[in-house]
């Protein structure tokens, strides 16, 4: 890829989780330098930007519209700059999702042992990864995040009771039939569909539907529950972005003229209400065959092959299939690296024989939710292998819905197969996917 001129740049929305893992000399001017600045500024501004990050002192120095562009504020912010001034900044960004992630979910879980209501959801853990990872994404918005996961509790719910599961239990115990699979296929593809038309996408929110769709969640109160905690979430992402400076959240984006935006899904279902609703249908239609497909799998081979975070995976995959974290090298990597972490914070709990589908909470249970999601996080970071559905796999391990060996490797190779369905489908309308690598 040519480098774009001042009248032509790259998406920024989706370089965001690579903008906050560069060097920030490097970024201020690969990913912004070209938009604000003649060359002649920008070889003068490469000469005189140090590798490291400057001091604060140094910013006041630079151009009004580099000191204040979103996607840099978490490394130039007060207290990570000071952090990153004296340590690697990837390290650093590694272990403040580390911090962030075991004390939000952590106090989700002691909120559910004090109150003895069930406040920790898988869901949650891909809701707070994007809080923390890229929190200036759309996606990653309070708005998107409280609206996305009410729409998959709607959808999900509406499906039970079309089909007549209701009162059912849930599919882990009853097995798959017929009427499951259609539920589980109309709840995400109407997810999805919804989330696009209304603009709230929301990854985590197709994993809400499955966890509806599937039973593990399906009375009224428990969803009630479930919607309280995706707020109370978004409030304490708020602070805790807030305490370390980070400019969140992000109210309204503002479009620079003449920018060039990259094609995809996402950004073409933004250009107008009919474009909207045709790319609605298309993920309807495609998150209906591809877990159907895994769906059916479960029911013919009496397997497993449906989980909730996969619900969140299939979203990214058709709706925002150019960000890294949609990349199947992610899917595939970051879902091990959950799936590792949360069978290790159980094993180090002593709770690898859990086996209650709504957990009841207890410190050992507390600390395992924490653990696991704190550790997907830090080494998803350190391994650049981020996928935020697979925050929502660690939870699922370490809530106990899924502990044995057997069915772990299942997980996987559920991923898999999701990956390779989505690769088909996305080569079949032309979209360049994957995108091996972004340069």
């Amino acid at each position: 890829m040519s480098k774009p001129n001042n009248s032509q740049t790259i998406d920024l929305f989706a370089e965001e989780e690579i903008d906050l893992k560069k060097n920030v000399g490097t970024a201020l001017l690969n990913q912004f330098g070209t938009k604000f600045l003649q060359q002649p500024q920008i070889d003068k501004i490469t000469k005189t930007l140090p590798p490291k990050l400057p001091e604060l002192s140094e910013l006041s120095e630079l151009p009004q519209s580099l000191q204040t562009t979103q996607s840099t504020q978490l490394s130039l912010s007060l207290q990570i700059a000071q952090l990153i001034s004296r340590l690697p900044e990837h390290y650093t960004l590694a272990v403040f999702m580390f911090i962030s992630g075991f004390i939000t979910i952590g106090l989700l879980a002691a909120l559910s042992k004090s109150l003895k209501v069930p406040f920790i959801f898988p869901s949650l853990g891909a809701t707070a990864f994007l809080f923390f990872f890229t929190p200036s994404l759309p996606s990653a918005s309070p708005r998107n995040a409280i609206c996305g996961h009410a729409i998959g509790v709607i959808c999900g719910y509406v499906s039970l009771l079309l089909f007549g599961l209701a009162y059912a239990p849930p599919a882990s115990t009853t097995g798959i039939e017929t009427s499951r699979i259609l539920a589980v296929g109309l709840s995400l593809g109407l997810t999805g569909a919804l989330m696009i038309v209304f603009k709230c996408g929301h990854p985590p929110g197709g994993a809400t539907a499955l966890i509806v769709s599937l039973g593990i969640i399906s009375t009224p109160f428990s969803l009630i529950v479930l919607e309280s905690a995706v707020v109370i979430l978004a409030l304490l992402a708020i602070g805790i972005n807030r305490l370390a400076s980070i400019d969140y959240p992000i109210w309204k984006r503002k479009p620079k003229e003449g920018i060039f935006v990259a094609w995809t899904p996402e950004k073409a279902a933004a250009t107008s209400p009919s474009a909207a609703i045709t790319w609605a249908i298309f993920f309807f239609v495609n998150g209906f065959i591809t877990i159907g497909i895994l769906t059916s799998i479960s029911m013919f081979l009496k397997i497993p092959f449906i989980f909730p975070s996969l619900g969140a995976t299939a979203f990214l995959f058709f709706f925002s299939p150019n960000l890294p974290s949609a990349s199947p090298r992610n899917a595939i990597c970051g879902t091990a690296i959950a799936i590792l972490s949360a069978y290790f914070a159980l094993t180090i709990c002593g709770l690898t024989n859990l086996s209650s589908n709504v957990p009841t909470a207890d410190f050992q249970y507390i600390i395992a939710a924490a653990i696991s999601l704190a550790l997907t996080g830090l080494f998803m970071i350190l391994l650049k292998t981020p996928h935020p559905p697979a925050a929502a796999t660690c939870l699922i391990i370490s809530l106990g819905l899924v502990v044995s060996p057997f069915r772990l490797f299942i997980l996987e190779f559920a991923v898999v197969l999701l990956a390779l369905q989505a690769f088909v489908i996305n080569r079949l309308v032309a979209t360049d996917y994957p995108l091996w690598q972004k340069k």
